[in-house]
């Protein structure tokens, strides 16, 4: 499972392969993660979370988490909640989430909330 960070009011374009299927694609940024990794952002930015991984951010609230992101890309002490250790048990490998991951997400999270500052656009996530 994954969460999708998106525009719902992204502009779209149909792309046609090759292989004689299409595809639905947004033009605007957006940005997925696997739920883990998705919780992990959310509470670095100190946004709600339900439990569900589903929300949203309006638009006169993205500068201040504009901010937040800003300081957790720039201060490790703030991303360590959301570092996880790798374990090894015998078969099953938990890769874990060091903290170059954590940041190219942050990066990944300003860049769209860049975004909606620029554009004064709502951000949904699910």
């Amino acid at each position: 499972m994954s969460v999708t960070f998106s525009f719902p009011n992204s502009p779209t374009e149909e792309i046609r392969h090759d292989e004689g299927w299409t595809e639905t694609v947004d033009l605007w940024p957006s940005a997925n993660f696997a739920n883990t990794n998705a919780r992990n952002i959310i509470n670095l930015l100190g946004l709600e979370d339900d439990g569900y991984l589903c929300g949203s951010l309006e638009p006169s609230e993205a500068p201040v988490v504009l901010r937040s992101a800003l300081r957790a890309r720039n201060v490790e002490r703030v991303r360590e909640p959301a570092l996880i250790p790798s374990e090894n048990h015998g078969r099953f490998i938990e890769c874990g989430s060091s903290d170059e991951q954590v940041v190219r997400r942050l990066d990944a999270m300003i860049r769209l909330l860049k975004f909606a500052v620029e554009h004064n656009e709502k951000i949904t996530w699910g």
